[in-house]
């Protein structure tokens, strides 16, 4: 039986893409916030992929969107809508998101982004997001104990670098290696096992 499932957070490598939309965390505790409509409703996950595209709505404004379709949340936990031709987009290192359009020149939205203080509490949901427990508060905690939305002045501790995507922090080789090893200490505990009850089976039978 699997005893325990931790979240390993540590920082993956990362990957210059020199593409206006990609946006990287260079600190581990850090997540972008988006909005997740699944077979329980409306949601709002964590995930740390940045490969953000600008997908158009009904009434011709682009919406940020991840590379799932997911809606990216600004600070007050709407969708970013952008309206006009756009002539550039920036995002600076502490998540704001700067588009300048024909129309009506640079707008900023800031990124809605959370600093995840106590990650054993999050639920892994598959697709790169992550997601509170449904009943968290009978853990004992709160949504501010496990993390903490980077807004006003705390915005400045997020690390956001533009044209760079984070690969896995996996390591597949290692990974393989140690699956390996844990297997060969199995079998290997397995048959000492069966060679003691052998063993104990003989003793008991001497007369």
């Amino acid at each position: 039986m699997l005893s325990q499932s931790q979240l390993v957070l540590s920082q993956g490598a990362l990957k210059t893409t020199d593409r206006n939309l990609d946006a990287a965390f260079t600190r581990d505790d850090q997540f972008y916030t988006v909005s997740v409509q699944d077979d329980n409703g409306v949601n709002t996950r964590l995930t740390r992929d940045g490969a953000f595209y600008l997908s158009p709505n009904a009434n011709d404004q682009m919406m940020l969107v991840t590379s799932a379709g997911h809606k990216v949340l600004d600070e007050n936990g709407e969708p970013i809508l952008i309206e006009g031709n756009i002539k550039g987009i920036k995002i600076s290192e502490n998540g704001l998101l700067i588009v300048d359009t024909e129309e009506y020149g640079e707008k900023s939205f800031g990124l809605r982004i959370v600093s995840v203080k106590k990650p054993q509490f999050l639920d892994r949901l598959g697709g790169n997001l992550l997601g509170l427990p449904k009943k968290f508060n009978a853990l004992g905690v709160t949504e501010d104990d496990i993390m903490t939305a980077l807004t006003g002045d705390s915005r400045n501790q997020a690390a956001v670098r533009q044209g760079t995507l984070e690969s896995s922090n996996v390591d597949l080789s290692k990974e393989m290696t140690d699956l390996i090893n844990i297997q060969r200490s199995y079998q290997f505990q397995s048959r000492a096992v069966t060679m003691a009850d052998q063993m104990s089976g003989l003793v008991n039978g001497i007369r």
